[in-house]
This record gives C-alpha cells, structure tokens and sequence, in this order.
C-alpha cells in the first residue's frame, strides 16, 4: 500500500503480491477479523482456519483495489488476480467426499471436477472421464520423451541461511513487522570428538 502511494501519480509502477495464504498450516490470528465469522461454524478447526484465510485475502486485495480508486488510478491500472493452484478438496469427510468448501464443485452447474490443483481441460471435459492417453497416444508419447529429456537427478541441498524462511513464517501468522530473528549458525560437529 505505502509502495503504490509513493509511486501514485509520479511513475507508471508494477506491484507484486505474492500472498501465501491460503496455504500450508490452516492458521490465522485470533484477532483478525476474518477468525470471527467462522470460529463457530460448525467445521473442524482446520476448515474453518482456512476459511477465514480466504476472508482475510479477498479482504486485503479489496483494500488494494479501494487505494486505487481513492489515488484516482482505477480507471488505468491493470490488475490481474490469479493462483498458481486449483482447487483442493481439502477437509473430505463421509457427509463431504469433495470437501467441506467443494472447491471442485461448480455452484452452479453441480458439475464435480475430477482432479485436484495441477489437472482440469473444463471447457470440454470438466469431470476428465475421457481417457487421453488411449485416444491419443502420440500425444502421450511426445510428452513423456519431454518428460525424460527435462528430467535431471535430485541433488540435495542445503540452507547457508534461514532468514528467508523464517521471515516468510512469521508473515504467514500476520507477524511480517517483526524485527527479524538472528541467524542460527549451523552447529559444527567435531569428528574426532564424535568417534570417542
């Protein structure tokens, strides 16, 4: 908000906003205004954490979009609101196979979407019944040889630094002022101590 402010009016600007939530542990801050609409629903704890999420994130791009129209910047600012996931048929139960959400469901249409995040084509196939692979297997065959030539072997690596990770924890339960925690240097073994 302070960035497009400063920038409002002096500079054509590209803001990014790359939210994390809805993601990860289903937690929001108590205090948050969002935790009160669902708190006494009647979902577990973790459905109904992850609601509010979605609250708290609709409600912040809403304070974005508001800021453009209060800088008299709506009317020539593109904005694009996308995710890099689809829907996840997270918190299944006997009474909700698809999800206490149905974030695979069409409110609409009542159309069940077969996958979950990283499948769906929905204009032709929403419930993906059809099987592509036996009715084009070129297709299948160009793909896969794709697959094997861009396929390298997993090298593990290692963390110099966890400041990133720690900080980007921290913004996850609405604590992304805080002064950032000190590094923790990693812990040296001593070899010959260890073999005695």
């Amino acid at each position: 908000m302070k960035f497009i402010r400063d920038n409002a009016g002096t500079r054509p600007f590209f803001a990014y906003l790359p939210y994390t939530p809805p993601h990860g542990n289903f937690d929001i801050p108590d205090g948050d205004s969002a935790w009160t609409i669902y708190k006494d629903k009647p979902w577990p704890e973790s459905a109904r954490r992850y609601a509010a999420m979605v609250t708290m994130l609709d409600r912040q791009v809403g304070e974005v979009l508001e800021l453009l129209d209060e800088l008299g910047l709506a009317h020539n600012t593109l904005v694009f609101f996308c995710g890099d996931n689809g829907g996840n048929d997270y918190f299944k139960s006997a009474e909700h196979p698809r999800g206490i959400h149905l974030a695979n469901k069409n409110p609409r249409t009542g159309v069940e979407y077969r996958g979950t995040k990283g499948t769906y084509d929905l204009s032709r196939d929403p419930s993906e019944s059809k099987d592509l692979a036996e009715a084009q297997p070129e297709i299948l065959t160009r793909l896969t040889n794709l697959a094997a030539q861009a396929h390298e072997p997993v090298i593990e690596g290692t963390f110099a630094s966890t400041d990133s990770h720690e900080r980007d924890r921290r913004a996850k339960f609405g604590r992304h002022d805080e002064p950032e925690a000190p590094t923790q240097p990693r812990k040296k073994t001593n070899k010959k101590k260890a073999a005695k």
